[in-house]
């Protein structure tokens, strides 16, 4: 990126054009080898920027502000929220008054409204001219979300709906081609005075088409052959994105011990237990003292079965039939038993080594798809039109291909062993059937929508519905960020997470037509503010850094150690079984005081009654003997008083 951030230096375009030529796509570029090409770019533009920048003065003067100062600009932009919030809908004949972009316009907007307009008025009033710098927004005929569409908008020199590059001998565009001014009517003669050129078409305006291109827009070495960008304002790069692995339900974990053996041959080791059950039960019941007499012995001899089955039986068969049987369901058990044991360990490892999504090499097998805007083609066709294998989507073939779509398509030209599975889609958001944004929340999933066009986001959120989703998606990682936070806080969940390492740097810049000349004032506008700290203040506003990221995947630790996860299912059968044996423990406890107790408490009680009617007739007694003592009492009072009154006489 050093072209553009040299340019505030630069009197000319000669370096990026030079640049360009040098990196250009063309046959000779491709045909050379990924990391040699790669090479060669670097040291190209390395000596082209030290080179020029030494030959250059750096002074103010050479800063032209003639073009710049009492001036008219028309903005071609996009919808990339939290770049540019614009409400499509409100802009009329694609120009897009301040009530389209809200209360907040996004990042790009404020950056270029609130600091670097105010920045080239003080410009221009430090150097004399006129302190007017006025500025109208539009988007482009048909794709309003496409940052190539805009792009291409402003190549073409004109707003018509036909987006698609017009490139002159595969260099440069209409609006910036010199050699045939006089015949071109898409050439770019220069911004209108302030006061003029207020709509599309309008007669007053000097040039026909739109003055630059603002929003995430990415310079790279393609654009750089196409328009003439400032610096960069913004460093990006990419991100993966795709659905974090869901949890299994208590049903599921419960299940995942067993889910070594399929279902019939659960069902023939349910039957063998049952006719081995029933044969020792009619051999063996009524000779076995070991068995439980009368209907005890059917759930006595079927515990016998079961807990030979487990490889502790509890009991032993004394007649020769009960042997023979007791024999070939013991050599049943322990078959099973040992092919179980291998199985459940091979299945439970190989679910904790399922493979998964953990960056960009994970995708490039074609092992995990993934979704990016772009056009749609025939992988089968000879020759293809683009690489990889399309694997589907909503999009068609005049789709124009994003800086994703071709950034896959220049990994697979540089590598063989590279092949990616492709959707495509037309846009990132979802749409209704009427063609009205569809916001995901806690009340609306755009997965059950009918009728609904799927953006990237949903298509990889809905791809547990079936294998007709992609796996991940890829975009800018600021834009990701801030589309992934503003979802779980609407819903409260994650949906959607990013993972692995960022890749593929660049940076959003603005574009001019090549001989517009605008892009030293403008660069240096934006770099006097980035240096005072505005683009930092609104990546912390927006909450768009990797600090700031609420949804991002992590690796669990442990390879292929399996988890308590994994074997829930035995802990809670165990859990089930101990609980089971509590309860019937205590019941079996009351009965068996009721059923064997019964009479020693009725001795109890006959000694209880005898005892205390022992006490009433001792009680009885006892009252007759006083009074018997009380009669002896009076007689012997009686005669002493009888002797007493004889002495007396």
């Amino acid at each position: 990126w050093l072209p553009s951030l040299f340019q505030l230096r630069l009197a000319s375009p000669v370096l990026q054009r030079t640049v360009s030529g040098l990196l250009r796509p063309g046959a000779e570029s491709w045909s050379i080898p990924g990391h040699l090409r790669m090479l060669r770019a670097t040291w190209c533009v390395l000596g082209a920027a030290i080179l020029t920048f030494c030959q250059t003065p750096m002074v103010r003067a050479q800063v032209p502000l003639d073009n710049l100062c009492g001036k008219h600009f028309r903005i071609m932009t996009h919808a990339s929220p939290p770049f540019i919030n614009v409400d499509t809908g409100l802009c009329i004949n694609q120009r897009c008054p301040p009530e389209a972009f809200g209360r907040d316009g996004g990042l790009s907007y404020r950056f270029i409204m609130e600091d670097v307009q105010p920045q080239l008025v003080r410009m221009c009033s430090d150097a004399g001219l006129p302190p007017t710098v006025e500025l109208s927004w539009y988007v482009a005929a048909s794709d309003k979300s496409s940052a190539q569409g805009a792009v291409n908008t402003v190549c073409n020199g004109d707003f018509a709906a036909n987006q698609i590059p017009l490139l002159i001998n595969g260099t440069y565009c209409p609006s910036g081609y010199n050699n045939a001014s006089a015949a071109n009517d898409k050439l770019y003669l220069g911004p209108s005075p302030a006061g003029t050129c207020t709509f599309v078409n309008d007669p007053s305006c000097v040039s026909p088409g739109p003055d630059m291109v603002i929003g995430a827009v990415h310079v790279t070495v393609e654009r750089l052959s196409q328009l003439q960008f400032s610096a960069p304002y913004m460093n990006v790069q990419q991100t993966i994105v795709k659905r974090p692995e869901e949890g299994k339900s208590i049903a599921d974990s419960f299940l995942n011990i067993f889910l070594a053996f399929d279902g019939l041959l659960w069902l023939a080791i349910i039957i063998e237990c049952i006719l081995a059950w029933l044969m020792l039960l009619l051999v063996e019941s009524s000779v076995n003292e070991d068995i439980m007499p009368g209907l005890n012995a059917l759930y006595d001899t079927w515990y016998w079965v079961f807990s030979t089955l487990l490889g502790g039986a509890d009991k032993a068969p004394v007649t020769v039939g009960g042997k023979i049987i007791f024999c070939a369901h013991t050599f049943f058990s322990v078959v099973i038993i040992a092919t179980y044991t291998g199985g459940v360990a091979a299945f439970l490892t190989q679910q904790a080594s399922v493979p998964v999504v953990t960056g960009f090499s994970s995708l490039s097998s074609g092992a995990f798809s993934v979704v990016v805007r772009g056009p749609s083609w025939d992988s089968l066709a000879i020759p293809p039109d683009y690489l990889g294998d399309f694997a589907g989507g909503n999009s068609n073939p005049d789709v124009t291909p994003s800086l994703q779509f071709k950034y896959l398509q220049v990994v697979m030209r540089a590598s063989q062993s590279a092949s990616f599975t492709i959707f495509t889609t037309q846009r990132l958001e979802s749409r209704r059937r009427d063609d009205t944004a569809l916001t995901t929340d806690r009340d609306t999933n755009p997965c059950n929508i009918d009728g609904a066009t799927l953006g990237a986001y949903d298509l990889v959120k809905c791809g547990s519905d079936g294998p007709e989703h992609p796996d991940t998606m890829i975009f800018d990682t600021p834009a990701v960020i801030y589309e992934l936070n503003l979802r779980k806080n609407r819903t409260g969940v994650c949906g959607l997470v990013t993972v692995g390492k960022e890749f593929n740097p660049t940076g959003f810049g603005i574009g001019f037509p090549f001989n517009s000349n605008l892009h030293l004032a403008w660069s240096e506008a934006m770099l006097n503010q980035i240096g005072v700290g505005k683009i930092d203040s609104y990546i912390d506003e927006y909450q768009i850094s990797q600090n700031d990221n609420q949804c991002k995947w992590q690796e669990p630790d442990g390879g292929l150690a399996m988890t308590i996860k994994e074997m829930s299912g035995l802990f809670t059968l165990t859990a089930l079984g101990l609980l089971a044996a509590c309860l019937h423990s205590l019941y079996e406890r009351r009965l068996y005081r009721k059923a064997h107790m019964t009479d020693d408490e009725a001795l109890i009680e006959i000694e209880k009654r005898a005892l205390a009617k022992g006490k009433e007739d001792d009680g009885e007694d006892g009252v007759e003997s006083d009074d018997e003592a009380e009669e002896a009492k009076k007689e012997e009072k009686k005669k002493k008083e009888e002797e007493e009154k004889k002495k007396e006489e």
